[in-house]
């Protein structure tokens, strides 16, 4: 059974919390946003928010609170709290320049199980303090004195059903905390203080007593209020009152979920209110007269993404941060009118909550696109992530037989004023013709004294030259005047077959024959003439200082990689190919702070050297597969950085990322040649070509994942691709209505531009629940069928649904084909595929329900009949197949394997273990995914059982994650083709989308890969420390619903852990892999060294 390598290809984006704080300077407040398993960190910069930092953390962030201890000068320090309640608290060392642990601790009670709403912490704004709210009828309280705290958390009991909310409140004597509780159907706040003995002690005072009976039913949620003595805001779903010493006032707002407050300042007068159920901001004003609060003034300031979460930044600019949807940085304003609006100044990308996903695959780049039913309510969205980069396309003209095409500039004007004018330069079969950019325009130009033949080389050289190479000669041309200043022709019978340029210097190969040219203003002067021992079938150079030493690098036709000191020809060093493939083209670069050397092989390979620091010493070799033709490179330098580009069937663009060399699939089709470009007209572009046309386009980020977004405005809950010619996204969701129903929406979107071309609705109460592709037997068509639930508030369970087999028509219709009427709600379907099956499967409330879809009896239309099932299950809420084998995920007790046998499903076997199960999914036959709601990641297999005639489904191996996972996708984000042939099959991988946002790639290793990650990760565990003092290993230890740890077993590499290696210095590497030696698959110890790891490492990070 095969181990698995588990890696975020997009760490969880989902905003759960953010703070501004004065974590490293004081007077300097910074913002800190809580995403799951990480920390970021932004700096308040004048061009917006600017990333500074990105903190794993080895747990589930549940909530993160500001600490300002009156010894720290101004500096704040940041309280963390995990899901597994751990804590720690991170204070700014000024002498070192680190954040530093400055306590931390266990808080979990292995005996009882946590509150569902996650823990509650309340830091004491004096740093007293900390009540933290873990477990029902339990607090827990950390008392600090002055910077340092008690080593032990003291308990105290608090008598309520259930802690909705807590604050602590500002000017106390003693710490005060209030308690938003429930005890049956009645809330009430309670006022504690926190004796010098770490007890609670109810307080009847007037505070109290004035409450009793003003507390809305629908309270939810506290807000302490600063500059007063015991000030708290209560929120309702319509009413917000404020209490403090000296009494209370209430206020009706309009109806809205209030879980975001921010203050505006210190004043305690101004507060900032989101509604977390359908978005917006608005402004609550507390008007004073004489301490006493007169009047609740709510002043609505506008529409936002549903808010998790509210941090006020400065100058009326307020980060809105959000689980379902993108987070904002808005900036609040009051127009002419006095009527106030925001203007949103920024979008923070957000892909979560993923409910489903699907994937689209594109043939022409061996890619392929994940779609995300992603957010909710009017925040919901379609995600299409996509590996590689994108051109832009800008302008494109037919035009046929381009062979080569470069840019060639040249000043204009006076000196003082002086613009650039950009060129093309065009080689063709019959010869060169030029282009001038006017504007956006492109217009005929003539060079007259330019070549007539194909060109091998055109650039822009020094003293404001154009420099033209043909196989012919070497024509030296003043780019103001067009006149050619200055040539060389090769001898009779000779011919250049390969040349490369720098500003001042020209390197130009005939068979044997090297040719060294210095380029001055109108001179062309030939320094060097050389017989080498074999002929260059490519050549390239970089200078290296400015006396016109440079550094060749050149493929031979003895198929050999050999580099050249420049002008003496000395050998610096040289590498064989593989046997048999000559080099068509090559390119030496510097991308970071590494020079690097490229060869484009005949096989469609691209060949990558690293020099060794301070030498011209090729290291570091990487071969990755482009394509099947010929490579051709083309150095280029972009405002994001320099890059290289290869080109075959499929184009790759290599660039640095973290310090590392890296590189991207480009998503354009069958490029020919490519040419940076940079004109007012089209800014940090590329000029591109096709068999069939020239473009000019814009490149996108240079990273791996791009994410797209097409907005629903309702929450989709599931989809599904149609892969007819073009291929279709169906997706269903729940579209709210003004009485507070839910009715269903079913649209269609092209495939290829995400355009919707159909729409369907369902009144209410109708629900859509999933939505699956399928195709029965002896028939062509494509159906996508619908399993619905009708709602009834008085039932608690669904007694009713219907399945839906639909279809497109005429590319623009929905129709309903059939429908079954089912006794529940249809939670998932799934469609059963063997050779001789084409079956479907839906598990409807606890019932697992086989069905056929045939022609019966006299009549001829096809129907849904129901043919067996299962009702011993809890709640099915999730489905897989394979050929005659169901994968059954029941959410109230575990996961199931059911197996067809006589045209029946049968019950074959079970797992042992209660798991509430949130996902699952087959790997084959034997092998199976299970998420649950505790957050982790099984890895199952089907075993027999002696003396039993069920077979069991025991994990082999789990792992935490700190998220739930929604969904499963049999798809690979990286390309395989560019990986080491070993890898195993592509159908194997992985992706999952989880509740927070997050993508993860779960990739199968062969036993070599296994030994070599686990020792390293094993080694990583122990070189870096965790955020907080967190462990590492018991992070990732798989728990159950009380948080308890399970077995660890080490069959699943964390990718994010191990990857990190790449960004630790090279002495750091070595230190790190020293003395460690594994198993090779020849039964022979090896040595593992830093290359050996980078290079295991860097073709697993290929695949995310």
């Amino acid at each position: 059974m095969a181990a698995y390598y588990l890696t975020y290809a997009v760490k969880p984006t989902a905003v759960t919390e953010a703070l501004t704080v004065n974590l490293f300077e004081a007077d300097s407040p910074c913002l800190v946003l809580a995403k799951s398993t990480h920390l970021q960190v932004f700096k308040m910069g004048e061009q917006g928010l600017e990333p500074i930092h990105d903190y794993p953390v080895y747990g589930k962030v549940a909530c993160i609170r500001k600490m300002t201890f009156p010894q720290m000068k101004g500096l704040d320090s940041l309280l963390v709290m995990t899901d597994d309640m751990r804590f720690f608290v991170l204070t700014f060392n000024e002498h070192t320049k680190k954040l530093e642990t400055h306590t931390n601790g266990n808080l979990l009670n292995p005996s009882s199980f946590p509150m569902e709403t996650g823990p509650l912490v309340a830091v004491d704004p004096d740093c007293r303090v900390i009540v933290m709210a873990m477990y029902p009828g339990l607090v827990k309280i950390l008392r600090i004195h002055g910077c340092k705290f008690e080593e032990e958390a003291s308990e105290a009991r608090l008598d309520a059903d259930q802690v909705l909310s807590m604050a602590m409140l500002h000017g106390c004597a003693e710490p005060t905390l209030a308690v938003l509780c429930q005890r049956a159907d009645q809330r009430f706040v309670k006022l504690m203080r926190v004796t010098s003995r770490n007890e609670l002690v109810e307080v009847s005072s007037v505070w109290k007593t004035r409450l009793e009976g003003a507390v809305p039913d629908s309270a939810h949620f506290l807000h302490p209020v600063p500059n007063t003595s015991e000030g708290c805001l209560v929120f309702g779903a319509d009413a917000v009152v404020y209490a403090d010493a000296n009494g209370y006032k209430a206020a009706s707002i309009p109806e809205m979920m209030v879980q975001a407050v921010a203050d505006v300042d210190d004043s305690g007068a101004r507060f900032l209110i989101g509604d977390s159920l359908r978005g917006g901001l608005a402004l609550l004003v507390l008007e004073r007269e004489e301490d006493q609060v007169q009047q609740i003034v709510y002043e609505p300031f506008g529409e936002t993404v549903a808010p998790s979460t509210l941090a006020y930044l400065d100058n009326s600019v307020v980060f809105v941060g959000s689980v379902v949807g993108d987070s904002q940085v808005v900036k609040l304003e009051t127009d002419d009118d006095n009527q106030n609006k925001i203007i949103v100044l920024d979008t923070h990308e957000n892909i979560g909550s993923v409910l489903d996903m699907c994937s689209l695959p594109q043939a022409s780049f061996g890619e392929t696109r994940l779609v995300t039913a992603s957010g909710a309510g009017k925040d919901g969205s379609l995600r299409v992530i996509q590996r590689g980069v994108n051109i832009t396309s800008s302008a494109t003209v037919q035009l046929d037989d381009l062979q080569r095409v470069w840019v060639l500039t040249k000043p204009s004007g006076e000196a003082e004023a002086a613009t650039e004018e950009s060129f093309l330069a065009l080689s063709f079969a019959g010869g060169l013709a030029f282009l001038q950019f006017e504007g956006e325009e492109l217009c005929g130009f003539e060079v007259p004294s330019a070549p007539s033949d194909p060109a091998l080389l055109c650039s822009n050289v020094a003293e404001n030259q154009w420099l033209f190479v043909t196989e012919d000669e070497v024509v030296l041309v003043c780019a103001e005047t067009l006149a050619r200043v200055a040539e060389w022709k090769a001898a009779e019978g000779q011919a250049i077959g390969a040349c490369a340029c720098s500003e001042k210097q020209l390197v130009v190969s005939s068979g044997r024959q090297l040719l060294i040219f210095e380029i001055a203003k109108g001179k062309l002067t030939q320094t060097k003439d050389t017989t080498l021992e074999h002929e260059l079938s490519c050549l390239d150079i970089l200078p290296v200082n400015d006396d016109g030493t440079s550094v060749m690098v050149a493929g031979t036709w003895n198929v050999e990689a050999k580099v050249y000191h420049l002008p003496s020809m000395r050998v610096a060093s040289s590498a064989p190919f593989k046997a048999g493939v000559i080099a068509t083209s090559c390119a030496i670069t510097r991308l970071g702070d590494q020079n690097v050397a490229f060869f484009g092989m005949g096989d469609g390979s691209v060949v990558r050297y690293i020099f060794a620091e301070g030498s011209w010493h090729m290291t570091n070799q990487r071969h990755v597969h482009a394509g099947k033709q010929p490579v051709s490179l083309v150095s280029c330098k972009f405002a994001s950085g320099p890059a290289v580009v290869a080109l075959s069937n499929t184009s790759l663009l290599f660039y640095a990322d973290s310090g590392r060399v890296t590189f991207s699939t480009l998503n354009e089709a069958n490029l020919t040649c490519v040419a940076p470009l940079s004109t007012p007209a089209y800014p940090d572009s590329l000029v591109f070509s096709t068999p069939a046309s020239l473009g000019i386009g814009q490149i996108g980020r240079m990273n791996n994942l791009h994410i797209n977004k097409v907005a629903l405005g309702f929450s989709p809950v599931s989809l599904t691709t149609i892969s007819a010619n073009p291929s279709y996204v169906v997706v269903v969701g729940h579209v709210d209505q003004e009485d507070g129903g839910i009715a269903s929406a079913i649209r269609v979107f092209d495939g290829t531009t995400l355009e919707m071309v159909a729409s369907h609705e369902l009144p209410a109460p109708e629900a859509v629940n999933c939505v699956i592709q399928h195709k029965f037997k002896d028939d062509n068509t494509e159906y996508f069928i619908i399993g619905t639930a009708f709602v009834d508030p008085t039932e608690t369970q669904p007694s009713r649904g219907r399945i839906l087999i639909s279809k497109l028509e005429n590319k623009k219709e929905i129709a309903i084909v059939h429908e079954c009427e089912a006794a529940g709600s249809v939670y998932c379907l799934t469609k059963m595929c063997g050779k001789d099956t084409d079956d479907l499967v839906a598990g409807i409330n606890n019932q697992v329900v086989h069905f056929k879809y045939d022609a019966t009896g006299q009549d001829a239309a096809k129907k849904l009949r129901a043919v067996s099932g299962n009702q011993n299950f809890g709640a099915v809420v999730s489905l897989d197949s394979c050929d005659d084998i169901v994968l059954v995920g029941d959410m109230l007790n575990a996961v199931f394997v059911m197996q067809k046998a006589q045209d029946k499903l049968q019950l074959v076997a079970g797992s042992q273990t209660a798991n509430w199960v949130s996902s699952c999914a087959l790997v084959n036959e034997t092998v199976f995914l299970v998420a649950s709601h505790a957050h982790s990641l099984s890895v199952c297999q089907r075993e027999f059982e002696p003396g039993s005639t069920m077979q069991t489904l025991n994990a082999k191996f789990e792992i935490y994650l700190g998220e739930t996972v929604t969904s499963f996708v049999r798809a690979a984000l990286g390309s395989a083709a560019a990986v080491d042939s070993s890898m195993p099959l592509r159908n194997t991988f992985f992706v999952f989308g989880t509740m927070g946002g997050g993508l993860a790639c779960l990739l199968p290793l062969t036993p070599p890969q296994t030994e070599l990650l686990t020792a390293l990760e094993c080694r990583m565990e122990e070189k870096i420390g965790g955020l907080g003092g967190l462990d590492h290993r018991e992070f990732r230890t798989a728990r159950d619903e009380q948080r308890m740890a399970q077995q660890v077993n080490p069959r699943l590499v964390d990718g994010d852990l191990v990857e990190t290696f790449l960004q630790l210095p090279e002495e750091e590497q070595k230190e790190l892999v020293a003395g460690m030696s594994l198993m090779g698959e020849d039964g022979r110890p090896y040595v593992v060294t830093a290359e050996v790891a980078k290079a295991a490492l860097e073709a697993m990070a290929r695949l995310h």
